[in-house]
């Protein structure tokens, strides 16, 4: 996706890991860090807000056209097994394993589910913020 790619996005989840590292080291043994850390989580929460802002609408509006490719796309995919399943069964002699026509079609669901994740990796709303 051109989206993952995003120079933009990129810089935000960088500078996220980097101030949840830091926000992170700061913790356990309390020696006067705390206005650090407020800080550091202050910085966090707003970047993730305007990750989210930016990105989450482009990324579902990508995934519900990806989503629509795969759900056409199943019985290719099914076919497309099956015809490998007999190629690999005259090769070998191993039929294939009932319902392994799926498999392929399930991968691009789980890849998409993957997706889907990533698209909500943040919090898209504080609920003290309402």
């Amino acid at each position: 996706m051109l989206l993952e790619n995003d120079p933009e996005r990129q810089q935000m989840l960088t500078r996220m890991a980097n101030w949840k590292s830091k926000w992170t080291s700061l913790g356990g043994v309390d020696a006067g860090q705390g206005k650090q850390m407020d800080s550091l989580a202050f910085l966090i929460k707003k970047e993730q807000i305007k990750y989210c802002d930016k990105f989450a609408p482009l990324y579902r509006n990508a995934l519900r056209v990806h989503f629509s490719v795969i759900k056409s796309s199943l019985p290719d995919y099914r076919r497309l097994a099956e015809i490998t399943g007999k190629i690999a069964e005259s090769q070998t002699g191993v039929p294939s394993p009932a319902g392994g026509s799926d498999i392929t079609g399930m991968n691009a669901l789980k890849e998409y589910l993957g997706k889907l994740n990533d698209a909500c990796k943040f919090k898209l709303y504080y609920p003290e913020d309402n």
